[in-house]
């Protein structure tokens, strides 16, 4: 109804001044082509360069004017866009608030303010998202993902006691399906 639509512009511009680098109130093909990477990865969808170009240029279709070839795109143009593409867009704006929802868990379990956590801390982060989300898990599963998210993420720690920043972990939280339930 309308209230989706109204939420969806509003996310649309939100994500159009975060992909308007250069702050011209426009988006050019460049900054096109990145949100298009973005919004194929939330959907988990691989695109080849040749349907990356595609969609660049589906978006940019939407652009008013602009001659000589050069087109860019205002906020309006980009939320035309945007519903027309609102499965992707809906995608999008779960994964950020996947994003969101990690920060806060990061910030609530880094008991030591070290901006890591260890496998001490992740251990319970993962019984508590469990939990959050009504699910009972073993200590066999929860060692299991700890390890999971310390061999595959945690690129940058630099004691000796292995931990993940919060970039880290943000990355590792998108791979837990427990999130895709909000």
């Amino acid at each position: 109804g309308g209230g989706s639509e109204l939420q969806l512009a509003a996310f649309a511009e939100h994500i159009f001044r975060q992909v308007d680098t250069d702050r011209t109130d426009a988006l050019e093909a460049d900054e096109v082509n990145q949100l298009v990477h973005e919004l194929a990865k939330a959907g988990d969808r691989i695109y080849t360069e040749a349907q990356l170009n595609d969609e660049v240029n589906v978006c940019m279709g939407f652009a008013k004017g602009g001659g000589g070839g050069f087109r860019s795109l205002n906020l309006a143009d980009f939320q035309r866009y945007a519903s027309s593409r609102e499965r992707e867009f809906g995608e999008l704006h779960k994964k950020l608030a996947h994003v969101r929802v990690a920060e806060e868990v990061f910030h609530r379990y880094d008991t030591d303010s070290s901006h890591s956590l260890d496998a001490h801390e992740l251990h319970h982060v993962l019984r508590e998202l469990a939990k959050s989300h009504g699910l009972t898990v073993t200590d066999e599963v929860v060692n299991r993902e700890c390890t999971r998210c310390l061999d595959g993420y945690a690129k940058s720690y630099t004691s000796r006691i292995r931990s993940v920043t919060l970039a880290e972990f943000q990355r590792y939280a998108m791979t837990l399906r427990v999130y895709l339930r909000e």
